[in-house]
């Protein structure tokens, strides 16, 4: 089981609501910053380390690494499809993810 964690600040919070998501949303730094903690199965997590190599897993099994622009690509796909695979798998494609 691999996890993807994704920083949320008062503006991508509201944007969640309402969606299924919303209840994996945790506070941080006593409620300045939330964070959405997506867990993926194994294949799914296969998928992300091979699409980005120099990505990798730290002790807490999260996927570290990652580039801001498939992080940014991830919440809106969750965002518009509400699930996590389909959101995955369209950030990962084989198309090139915009810079910031």
């Amino acid at each position: 089981m691999r996890r993807i964690a994704l920083y949320l600040d008062e503006g991508r919070l509201a944007r969640l609501r309402g969606t299924p998501f919303e209840g994996f949303v945790r506070p941080m730094f006593g409620g300045g910053l939330y964070v959405l903690v997506l867990e993926l199965d194994d294949a799914l997590g296969e998928l992300v380390l091979r699409r980005f190599p120099s990505a990798g897993v730290d002790a807490r099994g999260f996927v570290e690494d990652l580039p801001a622009s498939f992080r940014r690509a991830l919440f809106e796909g969750l965002v518009a499809r509400g699930e996590v695979e389909a959101a995955l798998e369209r950030a990962s494609g084989d198309e090139e993810v915009p810079p910031p």
